[in-house]
């Protein structure tokens, strides 16, 4: 059995503390504290991983490490998890779990929003709805049903240069023929997903 699978069964158990001790015990409770094991945090600024590309996230994990991503928290949380093992074990676990699913809204944006996902072409790299499938570019996350407000945060640094993650400036090039209004749009919609 492994350390997550550990972890998981002690906080079936034993509420939300750890009752078998490993090295990185607290890295790993902050993980599922903040991201949850069920893609169920009321904080819409955290994004959710359940289901989330594993090559995606690997990518990402190693992007704080380096400090290529700039974010205080998880730049401390990666660099805290020294077991390379530990840190594919975490990824294997939120990525072999069902993708993420959205909520439905009335949200007049969200209509908009689809209409913009498709004639930006969105789905070459993000597949149907942002749920991947086949797709142009292998390693692109899944965005479909993703918290809109954390997208609309990543799609804006994406935008401005501050999240220099995108290999090929795609992202950058697509976001920036876009107002701030029309990225909105598409994460709501992407959020219904």
């Amino acid at each position: 059995m492994t350390k997550i699978a550990y972890y998981l069964l002690a906080l079936f158990f034993a509420g939300t503390s750890i009752t078998q001790s490993f090295a990185n015990d607290a890295v790993v409770e902050l993980c599922f504290e903040c991201h949850t094991t069920d893609n169920n945090n009321p904080d819409p600024i955290i994004p959710k991983l359940i289901g989330q590309d594993k090559a995606y996230m690997l990518k990402e994990m190693n992007s704080f490490k380096t400090g290529k991503r700039a974010d205080t928290t998880m730049i401390d949380i990666a660099l805290s998890l020294t077991d390379d093992k530990l840190l594919v074990e975490i990824i294997d676990f939120f990525s072999s779990q069902p993708v993420m699913v959205g909520t439905p809204s009335n949200d007049p944006l969200v209509k908009i929003g689809k209409e913009l996902y498709f004639d930006r072409h969105c789905d070459f790299c993000h597949g149907k709805h942002g749920k991947l499938g086949t797709t142009f570019i292998s390693g692109a996350p899944i965005i479909g049903g993703q918290n809109s407000d954390y997208l609309f945060k990543a799609l804006l640094e994406l935008r401005e240069g501050k999240r220099p993650t995108d290999p090929f400036g795609l992202m950058q090039r697509s976001l920036l023929q876009l107002s701030s209004d029309q990225i909105e749009a598409i994460t709501r919609y992407l959020a219904t997903q």
